[in-house]
């Protein structure tokens, strides 16, 4: 995972003591620390950065670079590193802190900070017996699907990955994820893109482009020697994804099956399964 949870933890306690301001984890980390408590087999992305949502607003933001400067001292790195704020959150951007050597400037990470509030937040309980808040697993979903419906998604191949990786572990329900999805397409040339088969079409035709910048730029894996084969990962996400694409819908009220590797009616699944909020865990792992 590389980051450090110490450092975490202090930045979460400084923020809720001082500003009664609370941090939630979303995007890679936020996703590493879901699939710890499932398994240690798959390949999962390193990460030194943390994507965060911050609930105070800019205030708090404005405040936050002498939070992690605290947290850096407490933890004995500020004889070496500082925080050095690069960028304000602005019309849903997030703002970004650096952690930098003092010396010569060099990266150590960023925290990346989102005002606009955090949908569905859990509480995950970590191996030191803290709790921290994250975006749910759903949550995660929506972000990563989204990202893969830009014409960009060749500089967003981690995040193809990572739907591999959560359609390797995880059995959301399909419904709450649409809703939460279909709600980013508010504005009419959105939806019109959306509606017209416009969004995912570099995912759907761009095959042999997505493979070589999976081949070439998808480094940061925990075990780079068992990095899987890229057809693989793209026809599981693609499993995943396709009834989110217009014309590949099927029913809203479904499951994701690791098993089989689909969505499977609600109707045809043991009410045990069926009933599951958010997913199921898949007793393969």
């Amino acid at each position: 995972m590389k980051v450090d949870l110490e450092f975490l933890y202090m930045l979460v306690d400084l923020l809720s003591q001082e500003f009664q301001a609370e941090l939630t984890l979303k995007g890679a980390l936020s996703l590493n620390l879901l699939l710890d408590y499932r398994t240690t087999t798959l390949n999962y992305r390193l990460t030194e950065d943390y994507d965060t949502y911050l609930v105070g607003g800019r205030e708090v933001f404005s405040n936050l670079c002498d939070s992690v400067n605290k947290a850096l001292k407490s933890l004995g790195h500020d004889g070496m590193y500082e925080a050095v704020s690069k960028r304000r959150p602005k019309n849903h951007s997030a703002g970004r802190i650096s952690v930098q050597r003092r010396d010569d400037g060099d990266l150590w990470f960023n925290i990346d900070v989102d005002i606009d509030p955090a949908k569905e937040v859990i509480q995950v309980l970590l191996p030191s017996n803290r709790e921290i808040n994250s975006v749910s697993i759903n949550s995660i979903c929506v972000d990563k699907i989204e990202s893969i419906s830009e014409d960009t998604i060749r500089y967003r191949i981690k995040d193809i990955y990572d739907i591999y990786l959560i359609a390797s572990m995880f059995e959301p329900n399909f419904e709450p994820i649409f809703v939460m999805f279909q709600s980013m397409f508010r504005g009419d040339k959105a939806r019109e893109r959306y509606e017209t088969g416009q969004a995912f079409k570099s995912f759907r035709n761009d095959y042999d482009v997505l493979k070589e910048y999976y081949d070439t730029e998808l480094t940061d894996l925990s075990d780079p020697s068992l990095k899987p084969d890229f057809e693989e990962v793209y026809l599981r996400a693609f499993a995943f994804v396709a009834p989110f694409i217009v014309d590949e819908r099927k029913t809203r009220d479904a499951i994701w099956s690791v098993d089989s590797m689909d969505w499977i009616p609600i109707f045809t699944l043991p009410r045990s399964i069926s009933s599951s909020d958010e997913f199921a865990p898949s007793e393969n792992f």
